[in-house]
């Protein structure tokens, strides 16, 4: 088994990607190199410590799992590495990159995807000055003070709101809202900062494909737009491109440590700390009713922020090696008992076609996509 958090979830499927596969279809350029695990051995980390390869036991099987910091390419590692990983887990499908399994580079039938049965929640999470600022403009609260005071909870009905259309239109190539920040906050004299994660991950992936349809909307109706990666020559649009979720993390901790607002997507795995907060979303606050697990909106279908997570394994797994990797992609989403179905992560709910112990509305969703996450979400 192998362990990252950085890069993202296209690490899911990157280790098997031929030399040759240049930028993705849609044009997006993927960085050189990603922060890969390789076999390394005991081995300290600037800031992360050190880790020993340890295994776990799977039923009477003995498991490695492999862990490290070194950097490697994009395409497969030297022979003096590890196996490779055998199978993967994605926040989306490898389409919303760009890709099309059925031929990546020079490979035909690249791999196969199958649903986790797992409902993975994002939300769009600010600075607390942001916030604050929003409550004031939005009429929640008459100024920051007032909402100190009465509002030292954050409770998720009082959390201001942004719009789809407005979340684009900062994070859209040439987008309406670069220039500061009155229409949303009521300033005009901070720069708009954009705390992205990097093209590999996977809720870029989603932020890209919700907001801006991006591999969604192509073809002959065209309507997706281009993602803004680069910030503004006049210091108005600062854009940062962060590996993990703990660096958007820390880096709107610092933001707002500096008096300056932030914004950007994170997973709702992540619980908000005392400088960042989650906005509602065209209404809709992704821990209302639950603000502990985050789960109850998007278990509703109130909260549609949501991607269905999928696993891959490629084509050239052995037949045990898929046979192996089938019985965990079906038991990812199907906890034992109706009690372990509370235990799944924060941002996490079990899927119509998963959680048979679950219960809708509460830790199985009654909205799908039917495994397209591009689809807009029906109940059931």
């Amino acid at each position: 088994m192998y362990h990252t958090v950085e890069g993202g979830s296209f690490n899911a499927y990157a280790p098997h990607m031929p030399n040759n596969i240049g930028n993705a279809p849609d044009g997006t350029a993927l960085p050189a190199v990603l922060n890969r695990v390789k076999d390394v051995g005991t081995v300290t980390c600037s800031g992360s410590g050190s880790y020993t390869p340890v295994s776990v036991t799977f039923a009477t099987t003995a498991i490695p799992v492999e862990t490290g910091c070194t950097t490697g390419t994009a395409a497969a590692l030297a022979d003096s590495a590890p196996a490779l990983p055998k199978a993967g887990v994605s926040d989306v499908e490898a389409a919303l990159w760009g890709y099309n399994l059925a031929k990546i580079g020079s490979i035909a039938n690249f791999g196969a995807e199958k649903d986790a049965g797992l409902l993975q929640g994002f939300g769009v999470a600010v600075t607390k000055g942001l916030y604050r600022a929003m409550q004031v403009k939005q009429g929640i609260f008459a100024d920051v003070t007032t909402a100190n005071t009465n509002d030292g909870s954050f409770l998720p009905a009082n959390a201001p709101n942004i719009t789809t259309a407005q979340y684009a239109s900062i994070v859209a190539n040439g987008g309406g809202y670069q220039t500061d920040w009155t229409v949303l906050a009521g300033d005009s004299t901070k720069t708009i900062n954009l705390i992205r994660r990097v093209a590999t991950s996977g809720t870029q992936a989603a932020s890209d494909s919700f907001f801006l349809k991006t591999n969604c909307a192509s073809g002959k109706a065209g309507g997706q737009m281009t993602a803004a990666v680069t910030a503004d020559s006049a210091g108005l649009f600062n854009v940062e491109e962060k590996s993990g979720s703990s660096d958007v993390k820390n880096r709107l901790v610092a933001l707002d440590g500096l008096g300056e607002f932030g914004i950007g997507v994170l997973s709702l795995e992540n619980s908000t700390a005392t400088t960042w907060k989650y906005l509602k979303l065209d209404g809709a606050h992704p821990e209302t009713g639950d603000t502990s697990k985050a789960r109850t909106g998007i278990a509703t279908g109130a909260y549609t922020f949501a991607m269905e997570m999928k696993t891959f394994v490629p084509s050239t797994a052995t037949a045990a090696d898929k046979a192996f990797f089938t019985l965990i992609t079906n038991n990812l989403g199907k906890p034992a008992t109706a009690a372990k179905c509370s235990e799944l992560p924060r941002g996490v709910v079990a899927t119509k076609s998963g959680g048979s112990q679950c219960v809708a509305g509460t830790t199985k969703s009654v909205a799908t996509k039917g495994g397209k996450n591009c689809a807009q979400p029906i109940l059931f």
